[in-house]
């Protein structure tokens, strides 16, 4: 839309080409891009993303995909909550079953076997 140019690195993460009963399978040797993206600013993201719903908003068709909204307040952690609490589970976890462990093995004192006991007196009076 319009004629605006940007400069900005990205990687191109899938190709798709249309299936056979795909509505835009009419246009010859045209495939689906997805691109991500390396340090785009806030203002360029802004950009690609209402110049995208004005494309979509002019034919029938809607995107598949959520777009960039400028007005996201949702912090990462909000979105990331299950991650967040299960990491915290695991170093929870980790941390009690080292303690047992450090805990568990300090009152351990080797048992030595019968036959050992007494044996450098044992050595000591045989020397004699």
């Amino acid at each position: 839309m319009g004629s605006m140019q940007l400069a900005c690195m990205g990687q191109v993460v899938r190709i798709e080409a249309p299936s056979a009963h795909s509505p835009w399978n009419t246009f010859p040797d045209s495939v689906k891009v997805g691109i991500t993206f390396y340090d785009l600013p806030k203002t360029y993201k802004t950009l690609i993303s209402d110049n995208l719903k004005k494309a979509f908003s002019n034919r029938s068709e809607k995107p598949k995909s959520t777009l960039y909204s400028a007005d996201q307040t949702t912090m990462w952690i909000v979105q990331n909550w299950q991650s967040v609490l299960a990491t915290v589970a695991l170093f929870i976890g980790a941390f009690f079953a080292a303690l047992m462990i450090w805990d568990g093995s300090k009152d351990k004192k080797p048992d030595s076997p019968e036959w050992s006991k007494g044996i450098f007196e044992k050595i000591k009076s045989e020397k004699k």
